[in-house]
This record gives C-alpha cells, sequence and structure tokens, in this order.
C-alpha cells in the first residue's frame, strides 16, 4: 500500500500555524482546539489573507469543503482527517494526531474508504 502525504500537525503545539506547500502553492495554517466542544478547527490563509476561518475538522470530510471555490485561494488537493487503521471515526482531543491524522488525498488507493 502507498502512503498519502500526511499534513505534520504538532497537536502539543495549538493553537498554533505553519505555512505549507499544497500543490504548487504557499498556504498558512492556524489550528485551534475548543475545550468546551472537543473539536479542532483550522483556518486556511493564503497572502497574508485569510481565506476559511475556524472550518471544522470532521472525521472523513476534506477540510474546507463547505467553502471551496476554484479561485486560487485554495489548495488543488483534498486534505481529509482519517484513521488509515480504522479504528477511531471521529476528530477529537483523544483521535487527533494519535489514531487521526490529515492525509493529502493524492488520488492513491491509500484514502479509498470502503
Amino acid at each position: 500500500m502507498i502512503l498519502p502525504d500526511r499534513v505534520p500537525v504538532k497537536k502539543e503545539l495549538i493553537p498554533y500555524q505553519f505555512d505549507i506547500e499544497l500543490a504548487g502553492g504557499i498556504f498558512n495554517l492556524r489550528f485551534d482546539y475548543n475545550t468546551l466542544h472537543d473539536f479542532y478547527t483550522v483556518t486556511l490563509s493564503k497572502g497574508g489573507q485569510a481565506v476559511v476561518y475556524n472550518s471544522p475538522l470532521i472525521y472523513g470530510q476534506p477540510l474546507f469543503a463547505e467553502a471551496w471555490q476554484n479561485n486560487g485561494k485554495f489548495p488543488a488537493c483534498d486534505i481529509i482527517p482519517l484513521d488509515l487503521s480504522g479504528e477511531a471515526d471521529v476528530v477529537n482531543q483523544e483521535t487527533f494526531c494519535e489514531k487521526v491524522f490529515l492525509w493529502i488525498d493524492n488520488g492513491e488507493e491509500a484514502l479509498c474508504q470502503e
């Protein structure tokens, strides 16, 4: 099995942000954690301008899917929170960066969920 690329999130540093090259573009990802409701969000920026604020990480759903537009401001690849072992099916404090990671869908079979 070919493993896809993984977004290198350092959960212990959240809230934090970093720049990452995705599909030929440089983007900034800022991660936050909601302690009251036990979920994570990510803000996407490009060129110093926020594109999407506090998009929730939802298991199995591509990041920014609710706001994605083909306007060059979004990565031209999907980033999907998944547990490739199949043990977890939710993104929360217990699973994120332990079993559930952010995978870049590059079209390989590894992200196909059955």
